[in-house]
């Protein structure tokens, strides 16, 4: 089989028929620059240039030996679907005709092939079809790439930007939240339950003697401490309540929907959850006690500010550790007060 020189700016062609009259005479018809020309003489021989080349245009008899153009054709455009096929028959009826178009002809010539212009005309419009096919193919699938690009790139993004929110709402050693997360969900609580009036707890725990600690088992010692801590409080809440390190070895936690009352309970809970709870360090086996310090707002109390609990709160954890630590206090005092302030401190109830 004659193969052309490849050029990508030309029409690709390959006229197949069993008559070497007519495949030549459409070579030297179209052998201007315009197009590339391959021959075949079969369609057994078409379909194997096919498969290992790229034609836009297939003109093909209908009635060859062996494979007949019906055949090639479906073959083809199995191979490439992009693929022109133009018939040609020496049957001029509708029913040939119809029959070529329904099997996925783009346009049919009749024999004698002496009308050049009709030639030239249906393979420049078969041409132009496939390219076009071709061109606007190539157009979507880098639509689609782009597109694809575009979704992982915003994925990529979502995921940068909610590493940095965990990064800036989470604190590093325990996982739980930070201070600033701490202090935002406090806000947002406050000003819920003020237009929506519930009961609101705040907790404030401190690590008794955390320093001494430090000291005894080193900072890897006190890691873990915080850490264990951290899994204490966890699974002590409620998945309604906000868990935070508030700085050091002091934590706080917002219990939404929770009346004072029940957070001495909770409160208490905690404390023997703490107590009860060893630290591994090494090949040791530490204890850990907390002071805690509690404050709330009943369902019809009057307004409160996040400042104010607080306050209120730490207050009470300042009293749980004047009394001996390893205590709860709580303070439902919201006025600022000295914390040495012997008749605030007669306000205070403990457990």
């Amino acid at each position: 089989m004659a193969k052309p020189e490849i050029n990508a700016n030309q029409t690709r062609l390959l006229f197949v028929d069993d008559e070497p009259a007519i495949v030549n005479m459409l070579s030297v018809l179209l052998s201007d620059g315009d197009y590339q020309i391959a021959i075949a003489l079969s369609g057994e021989e078409a379909l194997e240039y096919l498969q290992e080349n790229t034609v836009d245009v297939l003109v093909t008899d209908v009635y060859m030996d062996g494979m007949n153009g019906f055949e090639l054709m479906k073959a083809a455009c199995e191979l490439d679907r992009h693929l022109q096929v133009i018939i040609i028959t020496g049957h001029d009826c509708y029913d040939m005709i119809s029959q070529a178009l329904r099997h996925g002809a783009y346009d049919y010539l009749s024999k004698p092939l002496d009308d050049h212009e009709i030639i030239l005309n249906s393979i420049h419009r078969a041409g132009s079809a496939a390219r076009l096919e071709r061109d606007n193919t190539g157009l979507l699938e880098q639509l689609s790439a782009s597109h694809a690009m575009l979704a992982n790139a915003n994925n990529r993004l979502r995921e940068l930007n909610d590493d940095l929110m965990v990064q800036a709402t989470t604190d590093g050693l325990t996982g739980l939240y930070n201070r600033r997360h701490l202090d935002n969900a406090l806000e947002q609580e406050v000003n819920r339950r003020n237009r929506y009036p519930d009961p609101l707890s705040v907790v404030m725990l401190d690590i008794d003697r955390f320093k001494s600690f430090n000291d005894h088992y080193g900072h890897e010692g006190g890691d873990a401490a915080l850490q264990l801590l951290s899994s204490v409080l966890s699974a002590s809440s409620r998945n309604i309540d906000v868990i935070g390190r508030f700085g050091g070895e002091e934590f706080m936690i917002i219990l939404p929907k929770c009346t004072p009352e029940n957070s001495i309970k909770f409160a208490e809970r905690l404390r023997r959850a703490i107590e009860t709870t060893p630290v591994k360090i090494g090949d040791n086996m530490a204890r850990l006690t907390a002071s805690i310090g509690i404050t709330g707002v009943e369902k019809d109390d009057r307004g409160v500010t996040a400042q104010q609990l607080m306050s209120a709160a730490d207050k009470a954890l300042y009293v749980a550790k004047a009394d001996g630590r390893n205590r709860v206090r709580q303070c439902l005092e919201f006025d600022s007060v000295d914390s040495n302030d012997s008749e605030a401190n007669d306000r205070l109830t403990g457990t």
